[in-house]
């Protein structure tokens, strides 16, 4: 009995607590869109250039999702790449669909794991140290495929 009453009290609590956090997230934004009610976006944006930046950065990283796909599917295309990794049929180098496959699914199945293993770490260490350590593990990942 008690308990049931214990578990009443503390959703009829919980229930509340989101009541209060929705009604002052109301009146924030309430109180947002009071501000420089008469002034055009384009001009609070202006006034904020930091804010253009981080959001041309924080977009750059879908703009460029696609470029490595791009890149690798016309490295296949490459003769040296056909020279060191093709077999020669019919007089020609040529890659297998196999090869082909594999050299493009490895990179998503890659980036799968990454953002698996990349939100844990984040969540451990923060996200600064994360986009440290991502950055680093690209340089040597540029440094091994140039060399």
């Amino acid at each position: 009995m008690s308990e049931s009453i214990g578990a009443n009290m503390a959703s009829t609590v919980e229930s509340q607590n989101e009541k209060d956090a929705g009604i002052q997230q109301v009146e924030v934004v309430q109180q947002l869109e009071s501000i420089d009610d008469d002034i055009p976006y384009w001009k609070l944006l202006l006034k904020s250039p930091r804010l253009i930046f981080y959001t041309f950065v924080a977009n750059s990283g879908s703009l460029l999702f696609g470029y490595d796909v791009l890149v690798g599917g016309a490295v296949t295309a490459l003769p040296a790449f056909s020279m060191s990794f093709g077999s020669e049929y019919k007089g020609q180098l040529i890659l297998s669909a196999l090869w082909q496959g594999l050299w493009q699914g490895v990179n998503s199945i890659g980036i799968m794991f990454g953002a698996v293993a990349n939100g844990y770490l984040q969540d451990r260490l923060g996200r600064r140290p994360m986009f440290s350590i991502a950055g680093i593990i690209a340089a040597i990942g540029m440094y091994m495929h140039i060399s």
